[in-house]
């Protein structure tokens, strides 16, 4: 991710990672120190954790923590 930032960014960029420190699981955004961080508090039914799982299974489909489901 970090070579994916700096090739869409130039060096005088300010990069900010944003996110919610919920328990241990989110120890990933300390992984980051040379870009600044706002925690944000949780909004409704939004979860990282299961939009993440849709990303990278490449199923497109969040199983929960997505948002209001949409028919």
């Amino acid at each position: 991710m970090q070579r994916k930032v700096l090739a869409a960014t130039d060096k005088s960029d300010r990069v900010l990672l944003v996110g919610h420190r919920k328990d241990r699981t989110s120890y990933y955004l300390e992984l980051f120190p040379q870009w600044d961080f706002e925690d944000v508090a949780l909004r409704g039914d939004i979860h990282s954790t299961g939009i993440r799982q849709a990303y990278f299974t490449g199923s497109g489909r969040c199983a929960a923590g997505c948002g209001p489901a949409r028919g």
